[in-house]
């Protein structure tokens, strides 16, 4: 999965990282290592391992020895990247309805309609308070 989260994010967009900061150790800065050699990038790459706290370069079975304030550093670095990953997802999964999120495309919105009409109908009809349709019964 990091492979291609790593290859989506990299082939999308146009600018560059200065660093990337995996958090993992060897397997995680091999698989990041691979798919940025596969799309011909070359990027600073280090692996935060979470126990240990031990930094893992390409190229080096072993760890690195990095001075304490550079450790520090980096540990925050993922500490920040965690916090706003789990506060994105739960600004996603608390989204009222996938209609309504507003990272959505239109079309992508309108294809998750047309493959789940009911839900939307229920939700719908629900809000706008339309007599005779009981959303407890619909899903049944």
């Amino acid at each position: 999965m990091l492979k291609e989260i790593v290859g989506r994010r990299y082939r999308e967009r146009e600018g560059r990282a200065d660093l990337i900061v995996v958090d993992g150790g060897k397997g995680q800065v091999r698989a990041v290592t691979d798919t940025l050699t596969m799309l011909g990038l070359r990027v600073p790459l280090v692996g935060l391992a979470k126990r240990e706290e031990l930094v893992y370069v390409p190229g080096r079975s072993a760890p690195v020895e990095v001075p304490q304030i550079a450790l520090n550093v980096l540990m925050r670095v993922r500490d920040e990247a965690h916090k706003t990953a789990i506060r994105r997802h739960r600004n996603f999964r608390s989204a009222p309805a996938l209609g309504e999120h507003a990272g959505l495309h239109p079309r992508r919105r309108q294809t998750a309609k047309s493959r789940a009409p009911q839900t939307f109908w229920i939700r719908g009809s629900a809000q706008k308070g339309e007599p005779g349709r009981d959303p407890i019964r619909a899903c049944r």
